[in-house]
């Protein structure tokens, strides 16, 4: 057989022309699976960094949490202690209770000769006086008196706010609350 160039050209044409497609596709292809493997390395890069993440994060939550029950239950017991303080503050309650009986029992009013209002049988003239005499004994004009219970009330109600304040005033001066200036 002989090999007729003429009427063979185009087949070797053809011949060619599909080697090199061939040949093409077939380095097209290795491309592609080149860029494949390249995606997912970096998929299984991206899954990993994923992984790694949520492990941060959740061991980051944990140690929050812990740090944060720590810083409460350190809250909670400096409340308590300051509580306690102010519950047991009771002896200072007595002592200044039994101060300001001492001091009722100083002061206290003397009922005798009369009133400023008017006289009594012993001393006609006390009625007719526009002002008390200056040696008298009792309250002066601008005094307040009071009945024992009142004054125990009031001087109970004194002490007792007095005792929240000082509580308040520990409260602000560790750190755990605000003052307002008044």
């Amino acid at each position: 057989m002989t090999f007729d160039l003429i009427r063979s050209r185009p087949a070797l044409v053809v011949c060619v022309a599909l080697a090199i497609a061939c040949l093409s596709l077939w380095l097209w292809g290795r491309a592609r699976h080149a860029a494949a493997d390249r995606w997912e390395a970096k998929a299984l890069a991206e899954r990993d960094n994923h992984r790694a993440t949520k492990a941060n994060v959740r061991a980051a939550q944990e140690a929050a949490a812990v740090a944060s029950r720590k810083a409460r239950l350190a809250t909670e017991a400096q409340f308590r202690q300051l509580a306690e303080r102010a519950d047991h503050a009771e002896q200072d309650l007595a002592a200044a209770r039994a101060a300001a009986d001492r001091f009722a029992d100083a002061r206290r009013v003397q009922v005798g000769a009369g009133g400023a209002a008017g006289g009594t049988p012993g001393n006609p003239g006390a009625s007719g006086q526009d002002r008390p005499p200056e040696d008298r004994d009792g309250p002066g004009a601008d005094a307040v008196v009071l009945t024992r219970s009142e004054f125990d009330q009031l001087a109970g109600n004194t002490l007792r706010l007095e005792q929240v304040r000082r509580w308040g005033q520990s409260l602000i001066d560790a750190g755990m609350a605000e003052g307002q200036g008044l």
